[in-house]
């Protein structure tokens, strides 16, 4: 039977071997085969002696019930999301994609269109989302059930349950000495956080579920094999890691992450970056601590040479340290090779002119003054983070205005920005420098810290213009991070690290009830929250409530009413909070027209064409404006005014047959033929 001897230095106590006080570990020998318990050799300042460890198996069986058990939890608080309306970017994305439908399209349009079912690069196309698989699974969906909502539902919420119990798996991975608890409150808050209401209930966000189940997975395959004690499968891992990575990133863009994140991890857990910061900040400051006059000159002598050694202490390392200070540079270099050619194989697909989102979408990307534009920025990046903490007032749509930019440094809201940094800056310099936290508290926080901070960097609007203010689908993995350090502070509260309850029972008994209560409060608002997404009416009126003043949310509740008094009053506000809304005038002629305002529609539709050529945005709105308006008029007796608005509507869009019928009717109303 093969054996491999590997040699364990006193920065690796994989196998924790007991040490008395007073022994200083030297070296340890584990020998490992494949069937017999791992027997460890032991090498201190008292002797030699053999150990051996069982596998244990008990241990991955309760990860794998922990798992389970957050995956079975995720199920039930979304089952009454199951009966959910398409709503949203549902219809564009599902229901109005071609792509989707097998009966229309083949599958290989999915390797040439966007998540919208438009061109790559076609000049009238908005969106780079490139996610083929994502759009697959929703071709599958309709292949098989038609589009019954209630199996989309279903999909969406059997993927949150894979992802939740991939979190918790991942989560005793990273924190491995905390054990079955951070893992399995990690995998809890995850499943139950509000915050994912919308990428599990929107149907559309599957794309956000499907990239996080590959992100875990490529990041569980890249520590197992990292961690591994056998050699040999460590460079496996990498391009194991590497595949699924190019799967990630068919899903979401936020998939690259997970490069980055592999990178933390190899620099926290293999390149003791938190030691080394930690070393060379104090050893500043302890050479500069001056010697007091008290000291004599023997014991100051004798404080040198202490500083002296603990210095030279801390700056050596055996061999085993060069050697896994080596092998973490090594992947990282790979990891930083495979992340260059994976991002320039996904940008080849941004073909054509540049998109750029307008200004209802994400009003702080058309502020021209740079302090203001970057301190409404930083002001979203605060509601995210605000949203991950206390998941309380929960929106589908936080654009339009609804959150008024900030174009002032005396702004209440820069306060807010600013202690979210200083707050995060803080918990870093804390876990660093604070004699009281243990290196495994250290290192599950700061991972955490630096999942979150790296998953939402994408999104976060600061490095690329993106097509939102807030959004809560895309803190589905970010939200992951913050999970982590939640149970690694559980699982230290309850003493956990010392494999023995440290803590005392009191204290023991409120951090449980705390947690309790947390989650429980957690899975009743996702319930509730997920009634909101029933249906769009419902959707947009509780939007409402959160941001009145935003200009789309009026819009479309307005459109999916059927009370006629709401349907004008959210048109006008609509309209009212932002001018340029052509949709808004569009939709609220149609209401006048359909109620026999026909006259008073058509002052309305050229309002909007008015405002449109004041401030044109790339779209069908002008010809659809035109078109009314000529039509409007021809009904009315008017028709040598309707002329020049159905020639305008053919200019801009000759292919439109119905602008050749109505400029035909409007020309034979003014006996002027056809010519």
């Amino acid at each position: 039977m093969k054996l491999q001897q590997i040699m364990l230095s006193q920065h690796r106590p994989a196998l924790g071997v007991p040490v008395t006080d007073g022994d200083r570990l030297k070296e340890v020998k584990v020998t490992v085969t494949q069937k017999q318990p791992i027997m460890a050799t032991v090498t201190s300042n008292t002797g030699t002696k053999k150990i051996a460890y069982k596998r244990n198996s008990t241990a991955n069986k309760s990860i794998v019930l922990a798992s389970a058990l957050s995956a079975v939890v995720a199920v039930i608080v979304y089952l009454n999301s199951l009966h959910g309306d398409f709503v949203f970017d549902d219809y564009p994305a599902i229901r109005e994609n071609r792509d989707v439908d097998p009966s229309q399209t083949t599958v290989f349009s999915l390797l040439n269109n966007n998540f919208w079912g438009q061109e790559m690069g076609a000049s009238w196309s908005q969106h780079y989302s490139y996610r083929p698989l994502t759009t697959l699974t929703f071709r599958w969906n309709v292949a098989f059930f038609g589009f019954d909502t209630f199996y989309f539902h279903l999909v969406n919420v059997l993927v949150h349950a894979i992802a939740s119990g991939l979190s918790t798996y991942l989560t005793s991975l990273l924190c491995p000495e905390f054990g079955l608890t951070a893992a399995l409150v990690s995998g809890l808050t995850f499943a139950v956080h509000p915050v994912h209401v919308e990428a599990v209930s929107n149907i559309v966000c599957r794309a956000e579920l499907l990239s996080f189940v590959f992100w875990a997975s490529a990041l569980i395959v890249y520590i197992k094999g990292t961690k591994s004690l056998v050699r040999s499968s460590r460079p496996s891992a990498v391009f194991q890691f590497a595949l699924i990575l190019i799967v990630t990133a068919t899903f979401t863009e936020q998939g690259f992450t997970a490069l980055a994140v592999a990178v933390a991890y190899d620099l926290i857990y293999f390149g003791n970056i938190d030691e080394y910061l930690r070393i060379w900040l104090r050893r500043d400051r302890s050479c500069h601590t001056p010697i007091t006059k008290e000291l004599s000159n023997k014991d100051q002598e004798a404080s040198i040479t202490r500083r002296s050694g603990k210095t030279k202490k801390m700056f050596s390392s055996d061999k085993t340290d060069h050697r896994n200070l080596m092998e973490c540079a090594i992947r990282i270099s790979v990891l930083v090779g495979i992340m260059a050619v994976i991002y320039a194989w996904r940008l080849s697909f941004n073909i054509g002119e540049e998109v750029k989102v307008d200004e209802k979408t994400n009003p702080a990307n058309h502020i021209s003054d740079t302090l203001q534009r970057y301190m409404t920025k930083n002001y979203y990046v605060f509601l995210h983070f605000w949203l991950l903490l206390v998941p309380g007032q929960l929106c589908c749509d936080w654009s339009s205005f609804g959150i008024p930019n900030v174009v002032a440094l005396s702004d209440h809201r820069n306060v807010e920005t600013l202690a979210m940094y200083i707050t995060i800056v803080i918990a870093i310099l804390c876990m660093l420098f604070h004699r009281g936290i243990s290196k495994a508290l250290r290192r599950s926080i700061l991972i955490g810290i630096a999942i979150t901070i790296i998953t939402f960097i994408p999104a976060s609007g600061l490095l690329i213009e993106v097509g939102f203010v807030v959004a809560e689908r895309v803190l589905y993995t970010p939200a992951y991070g913050v999970c982590v350090v939640f149970g690694a502070l559980v699982a230290y509260a309850l003493g956990v690290e010392q494999h023995e309850e440290s803590a005392h029972s009191d204290t023991r008994k409120v951090v449980k009830a705390t947690v309790a209560a947390v989650l429980i409060l957690m899975a009743c608002r996702t319930w509730s929250r997920n009634y909101d997404w029933e249906n769009v009416t419902s959707l947009y009126e509780t939007g409402l409530q959160i941001l009145p003043m935003n200009a789309k949310l009026n819009h479309n509740f307005a459109h999916s009413t059927s009370n006629l008094e709401k349907k004008e009053y959210h048109y006008r506000a609509a309209i009212h909070i932002y001018p340029p809304y052509a949709s808004a005038y569009i939709n609220l002629g149609v209401h006048l027209a359909q109620t026999g305002r026909l006259e008073e529609a058509v002052d309305i539709w050229k309002s909007g064409l008015e405002q449109w050529n004041r401030r044109p945005i790339v779209g069908s709105d002008p010809v659809i404006l035109n078109l009314n308006i000529g039509t409007a008029l021809k009904n009315i007796g008017r028709p040598q005014e309707a002329i020049p608005y159905l020639r305008e509507c053919i200019r801009l869009q000759p292919s439109k047959d119905l602008c050749h019928q109505r400029l035909r009717e409007a020309q034979h109303n003014a006996g002027l033929g056809h010519g």
